[in-house]
């Protein structure tokens, strides 16, 4: 099944070859609490992984995507 993406900025197109869930969280002591109340960064990503017409591979957020094609069908006429 070919899915193909345009970047919704850039307006390339490539074609999806899998997905992903990346996260990261960090800590440090804050200044004043220590350990006890530390300074914490966390954050999620959706991200996909699509490949461009050489063939090169590279991860994008999905909200920087919209779905042109799945083999060859638009999404509405596979919804209608």
């Amino acid at each position: 099944m070919a899915v193909i993406v345009e970047q919704k900025e850039m307006k390339r197109r490539f074609v999806v070859i899998g997905t992903g869930y990346g996260s990261f969280r960090s800590e440090r002591p804050s200044l004043f609490f220590g350990n006890l109340l530390p300074n914490v960064k966390a954050d999620e990503l959706s991200l996909v992984a699509v490949c461009n017409a050489e063939g090169r591979i590279g991860w994008c957020p999905s909200h920087e995507l919209r779905v042109v094609s799945i083999d060859g069908k638009s999404p509405a006429e596979l919804l209608s």
